[in-house]
């Protein structure tokens, strides 16, 4: 998998002997962020997604807060609508026992529960 996404990176890095195995990966671990650093700035998530799809790598996407929200798993589970919930009703002086009473609430309203 490594060599298969290497290669969309940059045709020399599954060559490179830092990098040969999975342990000498985790070994040079920081040199090899580095080295992937700039070139997975140079598409987007969805691109990437889409070439990693075809060679067949697995990968999972790293989304903002928003875009986690408007995941249809999150949007299903009603997840914004609970953690809205609670920020609308626990002040920023909230006591550690009414945030416990307000999740308990909120919980006790969930669909699914």
């Amino acid at each position: 998998q490594f060599r298969a996404f290497a290669a969309l990176c940059d045709g020399e890095l599954a060559a490179d002997p830092r990098f040969l195995s999975n342990a000498l990966r985790v070994q040079h671990s920081a040199q090899l962020v580095d080295v992937l650093r700039p070139h997975l700035r140079l598409r987007t998530t969805a691109e990437w997604a889409r070439l990693l799809d075809e060679v067949g790598v697995p990968y999972g996407p790293i989304n903002t807060v928003a875009q986690a929200f408007a995941e249809p798993q999150a949007i299903a589970r009603y997840l914004n609508a609970v953690l809205q919930g609670l920020s609308v009703q626990a002040g920023a002086g909230a006591s550690r026992e009414e945030l416990q009473r307000i999740i308990d609430t909120t919980l006790a309203m969930w669909p699914g529960r």
